[in-house]
């Protein structure tokens, strides 16, 4: 059975419909990142990075990283040694990809190199967030996120209970992050968790009266098989309550609103 890739054109709001089947990878698809237009790729490209496939301790199909253009592949990255579950390409155009292998690399779009390896995480690493100043932040199974700058990592983010799935960014205040522990938590990228999202209670927004910021009026989240949205009327402060009921949050997006007044 082939392994496709789906690229998908938005029709309207609410519906998108596909444009493009990718098929080149051996074994599973994990992720997939647009790459915008640069100098190594003028109309952009696809990244879809792939699972391993391993029997009895050998490598059967190698965890890559396809580029691809106009439908073909035009280049391979190999450097993982398992699973790439997650690609982000920085503000300065390199793309990050990160793995099973508990690291985070750094690749060069022009020389199609790896430049620079994150090491750090004792177990596999499941997400990445670049950051608008260039830092990257990392969510892994050993419970932590990490914070880089280049190959170092400034800062270590502690509080999840579980496996760290899935980062988003909540512009003008820090970011989110969840996972197999059941809850939603937001961070100042500075280090200080501002609110636990479970279920449990409501939260309390880390914001003041008055305070302006951009305002989320839609999210979405993925748990355990099924995806619910929550619309302006009801994304804060209830937008926690009920999320536990489909077991670990694995992915969620955030959609943002014009500057409002809190």
């Amino acid at each position: 059975m082939p392994v496709l890739t789906r690229a998908l054109l938005q029709v309207d709001a609410r519906s998108y419909e596909s444009s493009q089947v990718l098929i080149g990878h051996e074994h599973f698809v994990a992720c997939a990142v647009q790459l915008p237009a640069s100098p190594a790729h003028p109309s952009g490209a696809i990244a879809s990075g792939g699972y391993d496939r391993t029997m009895s301790g050998q490598t059967i199909v190698k965890p890559v990283i396809n580029i691809w253009e106009a439908g073909a592949i035009v280049a391979t990255l190999e450097g993982h040694t398992l699973t790439v579950c997650g690609i982000a390409v920085t503000p300065s155009g390199h793309m990050v990809s990160v793995s099973w292998d508990k690291t985070a690399r750094v690749w060069d779009l022009a020389t199609r190199q790896c430049v620079t390896v994150m090491m750090g995480h004792e177990q596999a690493v499941w997400a990445v967030l670049c950051l608008e100043d260039g830092r990257m932040l990392t969510a892994s199974a050993d419970k932590t996120i990490k914070r880089w700058n280049g190959a170092t990592c400034e800062h270590t983010y502690v509080g999840h209970s579980d496996c760290v799935r899935a980062l988003a960014m909540m512009p003008g205040i820090g970011f989110l992050s969840t996972g197999n522990d059941c809850s939603i938590r937001m961070w100042a990228v500075s280090g200080e968790c501002l609110m636990t999202m479970s279920g449990e209670s409501p939260p309390e927004p880390p914001w003041q009266q008055g305070q302006r910021l951009r305002l989320p009026v839609g999210l979405a989240l993925g748990s355990g098989g099924f995806c619910r949205q929550r619309s302006p009327a009801t994304a804060w402060p209830s937008l926690p309550r009920g999320v536990t009921s489909g077991g670990s949050v694995v992915c969620f997006f955030v959609r943002w609103s014009q500057m409002g007044q809190c």
